[in-house]
C-alpha cells in the first residue's frame, strides 16, 4: 500500500500544497484543541456540543463567507438576539465572517474591494458623526453611537462586496424571507390566533423579536417584494404560495398594531398595486383577499388607526409631539454640529423637563443630534439608494430579466414604507436599514455589468473598484 506524500488542490489562483511532514506539524498544532474537545466531551456533555457546535460553524463560515453574511441578516431581520437574550450572536457571525472574506482575498493574491458613491456618503456620515461628539453633554454615549455606526460601515462593505452575483441576491432574499415567515409561525404557535383577536385585550405580535415595531417595520419593508415577484411569476404553483406568504405578512403587519408600520403599509400599497399596468385579476385577487382580510380584524387595528388623527386621545401620541417639539429646539439651538450622537435621550429630559425618549422620528432624530453637517450626508445615502433601485429596475427591464426587475423594484418599494415609517419610528441605527442600502449598491453593480451567475471572479470586472 503506497503513502500520500504530497497532496494538491486548486484554491482561487494559487495552489495549497500539504505534505507528509506538515501533516505531522499540524496533528501537533491541533492536540490542545482535541485535548479540550475530550475534556469537554467527558466533563461537561451539553457544554461540548456547545464547543462543537460553534467550531462547525466557523469552519463552515471560513469555506464560504456567504453563510456567515446569511446569518447575519437572518438575525437581524428577525431580532432573535434580543429576545433570547443573546447579545453577541450578531457580532460573532459578522467578526468570523469578515476574517473568512480577509483570508480568502489574501489567498487570491489580489483582492478587489468595491466602494462606490454610496460607501463615500456613508463615511462622510461617520466622519460628520465624530464632528458632532465634540459637542456632546456626554461623550460616553457620542463613541458608543460611533462605535456602532463604524460596526454598520464594515458590515455594509462586507456585504456589498461578498453578494456579487444575481443568485447571491435570490439567496439572501430567501433568508429574509424565510426569517420572517418562521417568526410569524412561531408568534402563531406560542400564543395561537385567538389571543390577536381578542376584543378586551392588545397582544402585539412581534415574531422573535422584542419589539412589535421593529418587527412590523421589517414586514413593511419584505411585503412588496413578495408581490412583485408574484406579479411576475407564471408559475401557477409559485404564485399560490407567494400570494399566501404575502397575506402572511400583511397579517402581521395589521396583528402588530405598530402605527409606524400600519402608515407605511398603506402608503406603500397603492405603490404596489398600480406599478404596473395590465393587472386586473392581480389586482382584483389581492382586494378580495384584503377583503376578507378586514372582516376579522379587531377592533383595536381600528381604534389604532383612528388614534393617529386624534392626538389629543392617546397619551403616547402626546408624548411624541413633545419630544418632536423638543427635537426642532435642540436643531435650532446647534443647528450646524447638533448636540452630538446619542445624546438625544438626555438631552430631551432638559427641553422637556418630564421624560427622556427617543425622537420617535429618524430624520428629526439625526437632525438634531448631528446638525446640517451630519443630516446632509444621511439625506444623500437615502437619495442615492432610490437612485440605485431606479435604476437597476430599468436596466433589469430593458435586458428583459424579469425576476431581477421584480426583485429591485419590490426592494425599492420596501424601502419607501421603511422611509415613511421612519417618520413615526428611529430607525436610522437599524442593521436592516444598512442592509437595503447596501442591496441598492449591490443590484445597481450587477445590473450595470455583464456578470452571470457561472462568472468565478465577477468582481474584477467591474468599475470603480479600489485594489489592495
Amino acid at each position: 500500500m503506497g503513502t500520500v506524500e504530497r497532496i494538491e488542490g486548486y484554491l482561487f489562483r494559487g495552489y495549497y500544497n500539504f505534505t507528509r511532514n506538515s501533516i505531522h506539524k499540524s496533528i501537533l498544532y491541533l492536540m490542545p484543541l482535541e485535548v479540550c474537545c475530550f475534556f469537554l466531551l467527558f466533563n461537561y456533555p451539553i457544554k461540548s456540543l456547545i464547543f462543537l457546535g460553534i467550531l462547525a460553524i466557523i469552519v463552515i463560515v471560513y469555506l464560504k463567507p456567504g453563510f456567515g453574511l446569511y446569518g447575519c441578516v437572518a438575525i437581524r431581520f428577525s431580532g432573535i438576539e434580543y429576545s433570547f437574550s443573546i447579545e453577541g450572536l450578531f457580532a460573532f457571525f459578522a467578526i468570523i465572517t469578515f476574517t473568512a472574506w480577509i483570508i480568502r482575498s489574501i489567498y487570491r493574491g489580489k483582492a478587489h474591494i468595491y466602494f462606490d458613491q454610496q460607501g463615500k456618503y456613508l463615511l462622510f456620515f461617520i466622519l460628520a458623526g465624530c464632528l458632532s461628539i465634540l459637542n456632546a453633554e456626554d461623550y460616553g454615549l457620542g463613541f458608543k453611537a460611533l462605535f456602532i455606526w463604524l460596526k454598520d460601515f464594515l458590515f455594509f462593505i462586507l456585504v456589498v462586496n461578498l453578494l456579487s452575483k444575481p443568485k447571491h441576491i435570490n439567496e439572501v432574499l430567501s433568508v429574509i424571507i424565510g426569517i420572517l415567515t418562521l417568526s410569524i409561525a412561531y408568534d402563531f404557535a406560542t400564543n395561537g390566533l385567538g389571543t390577536y383577536l381578542h376584543i378586551l385585550q392588545l397582544h402585539r405580535m412581534k415574531g422573535f423579536s422584542t419589539d412589535p415595531n421593529y418587527f412590523a417595520i421589517t414586514l413593511v419593508m419584505t411585503a412588496p417584494l413578495i408581490f412583485a415577484l408574484l406579479i411576475e411569476e407564471t408559475t401557477l404553483w409559485k404564485r399560490v404560495a407567494l400570494g399566501t406568504l404575502f397575506l402572511l405578512f400583511f397579517t402581521g403587519i395589521v396583528f402588530s398594531y405598530s402605527r409606524g408600520g400600519i402608515i407605511g403599509l398603506i402608503s406603500v400599497l397603492p405603490i404596489m398595486f398600480f406599478s404596473r399596468r395590465n393587472l386586473k385579476w392581480n389586482l382584483l385577487s389581492v382586494f378580495l383577499i384584503i377583503f376578507i382580510l378586514f372582516q376579522v380584524v379587531p377592533p383595536q387595528f381600528w381604534s389604532r388607526v383612528k388614534s393617529i388623527t386624534n392626538l389629543r386621545a392617546d397619551l403616547s401620541i402626546m408624548k411624541r409631539l413633545l419630544l418632536f417639539k423638543a427635537g426642532i429646539s435642540m436643531f435650532l439651538h446647534h443647528p450646524f454640529l447638533g448636540i452630538g450622537w446619542g445624546n438625544f435621550i438626555n438631552a430631551s429630559k432638559r427641553y422637556i423637563g418630564l421624560f427622556g425618549a427617543l425622537a420617535h422620528n429618524m430624520y428629526l432624530e439625526v437632525l438634531a443630534e448631528g446638525g446640517l453637517i451630519g443630516f446632509i450626508p444621511f439625506v444623500g445615502l437615502i437619495w442615492i439608494s432610490m437612485g440605485n433601485f431606479r435604476k437597476a429596475s430599468k436596466e433589469f427591464l430593458r435586458c428583459g430579466k424579469s425576476t431581477m426587475y421584480a426583485i429591485s423594484k419590490g426592494l425599492m418599494v420596501g424601502f419607501i414604507g421603511f422611509l415613511i415609517s421612519g417618520f413615526f419610528l428611529s430607525v436610522q441605527e437599524y442593521k436592516i436599514f444598512i442592509i437595503m442600502l447596501a442591496l441598492s449598491s449591490v443590484l445597481k453593480r450587477i445590473s450595470g455589468s455583464k456578470i452571470s451567475d457561472e462568472s468565478e471572479h465577477p468582481i474584477r470586472y467591474i468599475r470603480h473598484t479600489t485594489c489592495i
